[in-house]
C-alpha cells in the first residue's frame, strides 16, 4: 500500500474499510493533540471542528465495517 494518492495491493473491501479506518484513527488523534498542545483560540476553534469531523468519519466506518463483517450491504453498494 503506497504513494501518491494511490493505494496498492488492498485484498478486497475489508482491508480497504480498515485502511481509511487506519487513517481516519490517526487523524482523530493528531487533532486531538494540537487541541491538547495550544491555547490559541483559533487554533483550537479549529482543531475542535476537525476533532468533531474525524469522529464522525471513525464512528461511519466502524459502522461500514460491522456492515460488511455481517454480509449486509453497505450504503455505497446498489
Amino acid at each position: 500500500i503506497a504513494g501518491a494518492g494511490c493505494v496498492i495491493g488492498l485484498r478486497g473491501r475489508e482491508e480497504a474499510l480498515q485502511v481509511a479506518l487506519n487513517a481516519e484513527r490517526a487523524s482523530l488523534a493528531y487533532y486531538k493533540e494540537i487541541l491538547a498542545a495550544t491555547q490559541d483560540p483559533e487554533v483550537r476553534a479549529f482543531a475542535e471542528e476537525f476533532v468533531k469531523e474525524e469522529s464522525q468519519h471513525v464512528a461511519e466506518l466502524e459502522r461500514w465495517l460491522t456492515l460488511h463483517r455481517a454480509n449486509k450491504p453497505l450504503p455505497v453498494d446498489p
